[in-house]
Order: C-alpha cells, then sequence, then structure tokens
C-alpha cells in the first residue's frame, strides 16, 4: 500500500507542468451483493484518490485507488472491504455551456486482497478477488471554478467477480460504488 501511494506521488510530481492533468479525492459509499445468497446487504464508507488526465473535449483517462467491499448481513454481519488500484476513462455525453458534464465509460480494478470481518473482531482473515472487476462508470461533473470541479459517479460491476477465503471459493458477487470526488487540475 505505502508503495502504491509512492508511485502516485512521485507520477503526479513529474506531471505536473503538463496541462490536462488533475488529483481527485473523496468519498465513497460501497456495497456489493452476492450471486445466490438469501441476506441483507449494507454499505461501507471509504475515500478514493487518483490522477487523471484530459485527452482532447471529450476524453479523460485516470488511475487511483479505489475501494471495494460493504456487508453481508446473514444471521451474523460479514464485512469484506479494501482498497484496489483501478483504471478507468470516460467519454463526454452533454457538456453544458457552464462547463457541467455527463459522462460515461469503463473501468478495471485489479485483483485484490480484501479485509473480512465475521460478527465484528470474532473472525478476520483476507478474502482474494480472484478476478478483475469490469464496471461500467455513470457520472456528472460540475465546476465550482477554473480549477475545481466536483463529481457524482455511480459504478456498477459488469460481471460477477469470485471471491475466495482461505483456500476455498466463498461468494461470487457485484460491487456497487457511488462517489462524491473533488478534482483539481494540475
Amino acid at each position: 500500500m505505502k508503495k502504491l501511494f509512492t508511485i502516485l506521488a512521485v507520477s503526479s510530481s513529474l506531471i505536473y507542468g503538463q496541462s490536462g492533468w488533475a488529483v481527485y479525492g473523496g468519498w465513497n459509499s460501497n456495497g456489493m451483493t452476492a450471486e445466490g445468497l438469501d441476506a441483507s446487504y449494507t454499505n461501507s464508507k471509504s475515500f478514493n484518490v487518483g490522477i487523471s488526465k484530459q485527452l482532447g473535449e471529450k476524453v479523460t483517462i485516470g488511475t487511483g485507488l479505489h475501494h471495494r467491499g460493504g456487508y453481508i448481513n446473514t444471521n451474523v454481519a460479514e464485512k469484506v472491504e479494501g482498497h484496489v488500484f483501478e483504471l478507468w476513462s470516460t467519454w463526454s455525453l452533454l457538456s453544458m455551456e457552464n462547463g457541467a458534464s455527463l459522462w460515461a465509460g469503463p473501468s478495471i480494478a485489479f485483483k485484490a486482497d480484501l479485509d473480512y470481518k465475521l460478527g465484528g473482531a470474532d473472525k478476520t482473515g483476507d478474502v482474494k478477488m480472484e478476478d478483475t472487476d469490469l464496471s461500467l462508470l455513470l457520472g456528472a461533473s460540475f465546476p465550482l471554478s477554473e480549477r475545481n470541479t466536483i463529481h457524482l459517479v455511480f459504478q456498477q460491476s459488469l460481471r460477477d467477480v469470485n471471491l475466495s477465503y482461505g483456500n476455498s471459493d466463498w461468494y461470487t458477487v457485484e460491487f456497487d460504488q457511488i462517489y462524491l470526488n473533488f478534482s483539481r487540475s494540475l
């Protein structure tokens, strides 16, 4: 995790002088549903940080440290959560005169170890994401000033992600996130 933060910090400092770059961060609400499991689900809350690059008027690419997880409530509460390295791109669908825009695009979150807790601290360990999470981003951006923008984003898995606990399969899940991000152009 420290290496990833170092890479992000060094990358952002190397590209500071180039136009079209921005740093972003914010709050996110994370949810997941498990295939074939009769349970209730509760979202967990976390943060995300990253960098993005505007490529022309319509396309933006980015990378960052994002979050996956949530609570599965059967007869006990199970919490699965962790940060993942994510690459994404978006295409502007509609732009307003005031700079606001609606956009969509794909995202890929790479395999990661997620923290697992059963009934609080009774049982803990690592759950592994056995698959990459391919997802769809839908969002709206609202400029606050020439360099500052607020983004509201919905993200949904496009395919099932297999999770394993120990040496056995655990659940097959789909993730969903809602982000409220702030970005600053460099």
